[in-house]
């Protein structure tokens, strides 16, 4: 029988748990199995204190704490349909909160809960469909990646710093991240959307997968040595007043599409050339620097080739004209591109080779310099197709430098297949010729 007097009466239930005081429940298990037995949807209120149980939950009979007061302890059992609450609690484990290998479709609303995790998740269900809500919550925890789903259950977390440790966030359906801080790599697959909006921050990789879409307004991505966002979906990320903030080589990586509007760079501002841009979206982007840029010709541009157009048709690539030097790479050996100069990087030797087919003025510099050590020095290959002409020295199979501080300008002046000759226009220094 439920129990109410002047003392102990909670207006909002009559299922009352009071712990070790006196009163009608001393366990949460208790006054739910009451409930059940008396066939009613109702709200157990939970007197502060600690209670160590993995609870056995039914649809409709919801819990509600005493706040930072009522500390639930546990691993707990879902309902596979229906709905439940639990508001105003600490909710604590050593592993998960909620962990399910069934196809669930219960609605789980957490309100105004602090997490507090040794190392697990809230939402361990990986095969739940029902809707997952979070709202108003707090994180104590030492590890808790917040849910891991892969079979398109909805998330929404609103108002929430949660998240902690390296594990990260993992989901697959519509999810809502409003006004929120989420720690932890977050990744989205399957047919996810992903809508990040209100001043949220994701501290931090996201990655997405499969055809999921990633939209994010008016929030901050921070991602260390990471790039901020990887994208491999075939779905749009469409990024809208975002900063990103990142010092790894790419801030975008990944072979997806993006559209960007007005997006601010803290740190590194490069795109990874395999990304594809929609709608020419690079207008409001700030202080952004974009590798081979996919425009709306849908194709990559080579080495020395600059984008063209006349009137209002979609650019085209073709090599460029006049002017523009050469441009500089650090290395430690690669294949020459026309028109590139190479500084060898370290207290090492750089090998180079030439390109198969070079065309008719194709320019090459390679250099080394003392002070990246004395060991610092070059080396050009050439194939059966090719010979470099030094002076009057001829070489069939590699030059190379003698100390640091060699330079070499090569230039193509013989370009008939199957054969092709380069002259040494520009030499510092004393050269090998291997013929």
């Amino acid at each position: 029988m439920a129990y109410t007097n002047q003392t102990s009466n909670y207006s909002i239930s009559p299922y009352i748990v009071t712990g070790p005081l006196p009163g009608p429940f001393h366990t949460i298990q208790a006054a739910i199995d009451q409930a059940v037995t008396d066939g009613v949807t109702t709200t157990i209120a939970v007197r502060p204190g600690t209670y160590n149980e993995n609870l056995t939950l039914h649809s409709g009979i919801d819990i509600q704490g005493a706040a930072s007061d009522t500390i639930i302890v546990g691993t707990h059992v879902l309902p596979t349909s229906g709905s439940i609450v639990i508001s105003n609690c600490i909710l604590q484990s050593a592993t998960d909160i909620f962990n399910s290998s069934a196809a669930g479709t219960t609605n789980i609303l957490l309100s105004s809960c602090t997490f507090n995790i040794t190392s697990g998740a809230v939402f361990n269900l990986d095969n739940w469909l029902g809707d997952l809500t979070i709202d108003n919550a707090q994180e104590l925890s030492a590890s808790n990646y917040i849910i891991f789903n892969s079979t398109g259950a909805a998330l929404s977390i609103t108002n929430s710093s949660i998240g902690a440790g390296t594990t990260g966030i993992a989901v697959s359906g519509v999810t809502t991240i409003f006004n929120s801080r989420i720690f932890g790599p977050f990744l989205a697959r399957g047919s996810a959307v992903v809508n990040i909006d209100a001043g949220s921050v994701i501290d931090g990789p996201i990655s997405i997968l499969n055809d999921t879409i990633l939209n994010i307004y008016n929030s901050r991505v921070v991602s260390s040595t990471s790039p901020c966002i990887t994208a491999d979906s075939t779905g749009l990320v469409t990024l809208e007043n975002v900063v990103l903030d990142s010092s790894a080589t790419n801030v975008i990586a990944g072979t997806g599409q993006i559209e960007l509007g007005s997006v601010t760079y803290n740190d590194v501002s490069v795109i990874a050339g395999t990304i594809t841009y929609a709608n020419a979206s690079l207008f409001g982007a700030s202080n952004v620097n974009v590798e081979n840029i996919l425009f709306l010709n849908g194709s990559a541009g080579s080495s020395g080739q600059v984008l063209t157009s006349n009137g209002v048709a979609a650019p085209t690539w073709a090599p460029a004209t006049g002017g523009g030097g050469m441009t500089w790479h650090g290395s430690v050996g690669e294949a020459l591109v026309a028109n590139n100069g190479y500084v060898v990087v370290g207290n090492i030797a750089g090998g180079f080779t030439l390109p198969a087919a070079p065309a008719l003025g194709d320019t090459f510099t390679v250099a080394s310099w003392a002070g990246y050590g004395a060991n610092n020095s070059w080396v050009i290959y050439a194939d059966a197709n090719h010979t470099i002409e030094v002076g009057s020295n001829t070489a069939a199979t590699s030059i190379a430098s003698t100390v640091a501080g060699d330079v070499i300008t090569l230039t193509c002046v013989y370009s008939a297949s199957p054969q092709y000759s380069f002259l040494a226009t520009s030499v510092i220094g004393n050269i090998t010729v291997t013929p």
